[in-house]
């Protein structure tokens, strides 16, 4: 992604191709001091496809979510990118 949002985000969500392995899957979203602001509590959707997390309270500033997946079959990728909360 790595844009810009004007709204503050309640939540993370990823929708991955493959069906993942929730208890070897997960988000990580750190402010720009590399401090944790999601409540570290992952949901995993039904369909196996959409991960996400809720984050507490945040404001303007720039943020890395950091993913790890475990997809059913066994094929373990992981990745980060950034967005930025608009003042």
């Amino acid at each position: 992604m790595n844009g810009t949002v004007k709204s503050v985000p309640t939540q993370v969500a990823i929708t991955f191709t493959e069906e993942l392995n929730a208890h070897f899957s997960g988000i990580r979203v750190e402010n720009s001091k590399g401090q944790r602001v999601d409540t570290g509590a992952g949901h995993l959707a039904a369909n196996h496809l959409l991960f996400t997390v809720a984050l507490k309270p945040i404001g303007p500033g720039t943020y890395t979510v950091l993913w790890h997946a475990l997809s059913d079959d066994g094929h373990k990728t992981h990745g980060e990118y950034r967005f930025t909360v608009a003042p």
